[in-house]
């Protein structure tokens, strides 16, 4: 299963799991309800262009009470092939040596295709400079991955090379499960304390819950082209504190 029109594996995944409907007004963003109900909070944020895009690759079709994931679409998030279930649902995931704040350089694991970060990082300004340089979308996707392996996010848990017979085996591979996810919590703790409130509310529902930026201004009632500047603002502090800044003028 590949993304299409700017859409991300992990939100398809969710957006099947929860049967979600997507609204299209005649203008404005898209609002997402998890089974259509109108009466929660929308799950996400889409722009007309995004949706219009889906519906042209076959993605979504049309139904009495909005557009739903086509069904083929659906089956294949629901049931991705085991082995290949991280790599579908998450993008592209690497290797990389970064730097932390204590200037070590460790390998970590990092996602090479959020879209919302990657699609910014390819446009450029009227200076013709890449709206988000590489340094602050690292820090984004790493902040991402931690959220999401904290528990928090809509990451694979799966160990597969668990699945053997041998008990013991199993009990270690869960303590070692928690002890990530504790290591991830704690990382994402100390980026937050970082960020402070109102920045990590701009950093989870772009870099982690993919939501289309302009949408998002229009959704919160910001003012049309404010969220770039106070995402960047978000984005540098966590490449300050991952040290992501040293990494790129290497």
């Amino acid at each position: 299963m590949s993304a299409g029109a700017g859409i991300g594996e992990a939100i398809l995944t969710q957006f099947a799991k929860e049967r979600s409907v997507i609204f299209k007004p005649p203008q404005g963003p898209c609002p997402v309800f998890a089974r259509g109900d109108k009466r929660t909070r929308a799950t996400h944020w889409l722009s007309q262009k995004t949706v219009k895009g889906m519906i042209a690759e076959g993605m979504l079709i049309r139904g009495e009470r909005g557009y739903t994931l086509a069904p083929s679409l659906r089956a294949r998030a629901l049931n991705p092939v085991p082995e290949r279930r991280f790599e579908e649902q998450h993008g592209g995931v690497s290797q990389r040596e970064v730097y932390t704040p204590q200037n070590v350089v460790r390998r970590v694991r990092m996602n090479d295709s959020f879209s919302v970060l990657r699609r910014l990082g390819k446009t450029r300004d009227r200076r013709g400079q890449p709206k988000l340089s590489p340094a602050l979308i690292e820090a984004g996707e790493r902040f991402a991955y931690d959220y999401a392996a904290s528990g928090r996010g809509d990451l694979a848990t799966q160990n597969y090379a668990a699945s053997g017979a041998d008990n013991s085996n199993r009990r270690d591979s869960m303590e070692r499960r928690n002890l990530s996810r504790i290591d991830a919590q704690n990382r994402c703790r100390a980026a937050q304390d970082k960020l402070g409130t109102k920045l990590t509310d701009i950093i989870i529902a772009v870099c982690c819950n993919h939501h289309d930026l302009d949408a998002l201004e229009i959704a919160e009632g910001w003012a049309r082209g404010s969220g770039l500047p106070v995402l960047r603002l978000a984005l540098t502090q966590l490449a300050d504190h991952y040290g992501t800044f040293m990494r790129e003028s290497l």
